[in-house]
């Protein structure tokens, strides 16, 4: 119901020359409800992208789609072999910016470059994923995505020194798995009904390499979202 604004705004015509088609890549809506019509919903803003591979793909390849989802869902595959894992992408990012201080773990070794004063911290990935606006059609401000940082060997087939053991076992199966407690380990005590407590120690485990590129990644991406 009601007009709204899309892009591009000859759809109809680029669709009909498009060889995989197009799809909807970003909407935007308004929602009202009253006691005499319920619920309506009226559309104020679409975008569609051309699709950039065969829909005979998995999912269509949605993840190579020139949209903000299908970003997010590239990076999920790239970090964690999952093209449908875009939460965890964005719950990577708030932790740019924090400092793991590598002399109170078990897990400090030379495979893990600090900082300075023995600390790790993830990098700034200076060059942006994502520029321009949603609502731009055409020029230098059009939106545009620059995938180069998720080419190559993806994150999830990784397998850095740092999660393995010096007799080569890997350690680190889970490798984004890591804590942020600022005491080399956690002590936890627990309480029986007979009155005695046990006491059980969990060491800190530092992030990986591999983790701290995950969360570069993740972050820039967000930064470029708002911005």
């Amino acid at each position: 119901e009601g007009q709204f604004e899309c892009i591009p705004s000859d759809i109809r015509e680029r669709s009909q020359k498009s060889i995989f088609d197009w799809r909807e890549g970003e909407s935007v809506y308004t929602f009202s409800r009253n006691d005499k019509d319920g619920l309506t919903i009226k559309p104020v803003f679409k975008r569609f992208v051309e699709e950039n591979s065969p829909p005979t793909l998995f999912n269509h390849g949605f993840e190579n789609m020139d949209s903000v989802g299908a970003l997010y869902s590239r990076a999920s595959s790239h970090i964690f072999g999952d093209w449908n894992a875009c939460g965890k992408v964005m719950g990577l990012a708030p932790w740019y910016g924090h400092n793991w201080d590598v002399k109170s773990s078990n897990d400090a070794d030379d495979d893990i470059d600090d900082i300075g004063d023995g600390v790790i911290t993830a990098e700034h990935l200076s060059k942006p994923i994502m520029s321009g606006k949603l609502y731009v059609e055409e020029g230098d401000d059009k939106f545009q995505l620059n995938r180069s940082v998720m080419t190559g060997k993806p994150h999830i087939a990784r397998n850095d020194p740092d999660l393995f053991d010096e007799d080569g076992k890997m350690i680190r199966k889970r490798r984004y798995d890591f804590d942020d407690n600022d005491t080399q380990d956690l002590v936890t005590e627990i309480p029986y009904e007979d009155g005695t407590v046990t006491t059980t120690t969990i060491e800190k485990q530092l992030p990986t390499r591999v983790a701290l590129d995950a969360i570069s990644l993740s972050s820039r991406i967000q930064g470029d979202l708002e911005t």
